[in-house]
């Protein structure tokens, strides 16, 4: 009577792109903003989206992973630079 989709359907099924693939995209995108803007939040976030494409299969997991490390460091790092040549 209503088409319901299980819970194992995923949401890139029939577009061809890996499952993991989107999470790997999104963790870049946020490792990137993490230098920049609220390196706290955007980081650790980007991280836990490189474990998740990591666990589905997606080989840039890895790259993730250590985008939002160097991402968080460097976000810290100019966030530090302003307090310490300002005076």
């Amino acid at each position: 009577m209503f088409d319901v989709e299980s819970p194992t359907t995923r949401a890139s099924e029939g577009t061809g792109i890996p499952p993991g693939r989107i999470c790997a995209i999104a963790g870049f995108g946020l490792a990137g903003f993490a230098v920049w803007i609220f390196p706290y939040v955007l980081a650790p976030v980007a991280l836990v989206l490189g474990v998740v494409a990591l666990r589905r299969g997606e080989q840039l997991g890895k790259w993730v992973i250590v985008a939002a490390v160097v991402g968080f460091a460097l976000g810290l790092l100019i966030a530090a630079l302003p307090t310490k040549f300002v005076t």
